[in-house]
């Protein structure tokens, strides 16, 4: 089971790379985000981690603006901000106050940036 497939239109890959990837965080406790946070290798492997995923949709927003799907944006800019949201809701002080868990959450939101991004060439 591939999460991109080839004939997927590239906001639909973002959309569903960030949807798969944010399973990682469904079912984080704030007791295991916590220690997660508190341990240097935690926030290591969290850091390379989100790395990873900002890279992989800066990739694919990227082939969304050669494709024209969308207008020229800021690519870097946005990839930080969608791909990060997963692990920001995961966090111990921002988990209890979210009306839904993480997951959902981080779904929603990009579903939402997405939607707001200029369609087509410039």
């Amino acid at each position: 089971n591939r999460v991109v497939d080839d004939n997927m239109s590239a906001l639909d890959a973002v959309r569903s790379y960030l949807s798969a990837a944010t399973v990682a965080v469904q079912n984080t406790t704030p007791e295991f985000a916590d220690d997660m946070a508190s341990i240097e290798e935690g926030r290591a492997l969290n850091a390379a981690h989100s790395e990873y995923i900002i890279d992989v949709t800066r990739t694919l927003l990227d082939v969304a603006v050669e494709q024209q799907e969308i207008s020229p944006v800021d690519t870097a800019a946005v990839a930080r901000m969608i791909a990060g949201l997963g692990s920001e809701f995961a966090r111990p002080e921002v988990m209890p106050t979210l009306a839904s868990t993480p997951k959902d959450a981080a779904d929603a939101m990009v579903e939402v940036v997405l939607a707001g991004l200029p369609r087509g060439a410039a």
